[in-house]
């Protein structure tokens, strides 16, 4: 009776660790791998706008990348960064991720852990990453432009790789001035591009907006959104002029070029200039009873790009509308000067005196503005 009771002891005991080794076994076999690859479809990641070196030169290769892969249920799996890749790509694999699907939501520049502005360390689900805020105030010099992108239904399987490729686009719409044609009349000789300046550009963007985010404009035109004055103090002069709550966006929305234009009827002169703000999604009032505005800061008026020539040392103001923008886009405008501008950056120039072509187009780093001085 002995003897029997001792091999049953045995067995169960032999029934329990195999039951261990075989619960252990599963618990490795529940794990898988994702390959994640960080892509940008119109060129290589080139996000930066540091005005530390020529703002043109300044689109830089990204510096990092967060990753968040979320659950069925929109919760946070993991978080892990990126901070290393060549050429079009980040990328890295991670090891032991639970079986399962995901969305895998990837940040890119100007939201990572030490940034001045926001940090993204907190956040849980993906509808909270989604509602995050960012601002233009998470580009100041020294910074890089945001970039975000997701993929869903991510599945990893038990020993299995699953490869995500994530495609992320930057929030920012670039404008350059390519080109300013002087064709007065021949009695006025060269004109002087004096300041190129942003006005009417939205201070925030949504992860979850659309291209027609709601959003306050940080400046209508004139010094902390100052009304109706005539005073030419009251205009934009300088880039410290154009700010929100004291910090500048001057090295993004402001330049002075101080470019001496020849008479030239068949070419014009590449200022150089390129700026970057958040999309604006109304296209014109160009003959409204707005073109004044905004005159506070909920106005809604379309984003314009001022170009403040001195003609026989008089200065003007000639603005330009941006079409309707969208994200990672960019809007080259060639500016022809027929005649004497306005005396306002909000004021319509007469009809006749200047001539503009926008072109639309995707964002290419690789179209460099060499400014002809």
């Amino acid at each position: 009776m002995k003897k029997n009771l001792i091999f049953t002891l045995i067995a169960v005991m032999a029934l329990f660790g195999a039951t261990a080794c075989v619960d252990t076994i599963d618990a490795d076999k529940m794990l898988g791998t994702m390959d994640i690859t960080v892509v940008n479809d119109d060129d290589a990641l080139s996000t930066k706008a540091d005005s530390g070196v020529d703002i043109l030169a300044g689109e830089d290769a990204a510096k990092d990348a967060q990753v968040f892969l979320f659950d069925a249920s929109g919760n946070l799996y993991r978080k892990f960064d990126i901070t290393g890749g060549t050429g079009n790509t980040l990328s890295k694999t991670e090891e032991g991720v639970k079986i399962g699907t995901y969305t895998v939501a990837v940040v890119l520049n100007g939201l990572a852990a030490g940034n001045a502005f926001a940090s993204l360390n907190t956040i849980g689900t993906l509808t909270a990453l989604r509602a995050a805020v960012v601002t233009l105030a998470s580009s100041v010099p020294g910074a890089q432009f945001t970039m975000y992108g997701e993929k869903a239904d991510v599945n990893v399987a038990v020993g299995g790789t699953a490869r995500a490729e994530i495609s992320v686009k930057r929030f920012v719409s670039r404008i350059r001035l390519v080109s300013v044609k002087n064709a007065l009349p021949e009695a006025y000789g060269a004109l002087t591009v004096n300041n190129v300046f942003v006005i009417n550009a939205l201070s925030s963007w949504n992860l979850a907006g659309s291209d027609n985010p709601a959003g306050k404009f940080n400046w209508g035109g004139r010094k902390e959104n100052k009304s109706e004055s005539s005073s030419k103090s009251d205009f934009i002069a300088a880039a410290a002029d154009c700010s929100l709550s004291g910090v500048a966006y001057g090295a993004q929305t402001f330049a002075s070029p101080g470019t001496s234009v020849p008479r030239n009827l068949n070419s014009g002169t590449n200022i150089g200039s390129a700026f970057y703000v958040y999309p604006n999604a109304t296209a014109d009032d160009k003959g409204g009873n707005t073109f004044q505005g905004p005159i506070s800061m909920n106005t809604n008026a379309p984003t314009r790009l001022v170009v403040v020539a001195t003609i026989n040392q008089v200065p003007y103001y000639y603005p330009v509308t941006v079409p309707a923008m969208s994200r990672n886009n960019t809007y080259d405008i060639a500016l022809t000067i027929k005649g004497f501008g306005s005396d306002d950056p909000n004021k319509e120039v007469l009809m006749g005196n200047m001539s503009v072509t926008v072109n639309i187009a995707g964002w290419n780093a690789g179209n460099a503005l060499t400014p002809e001085i």
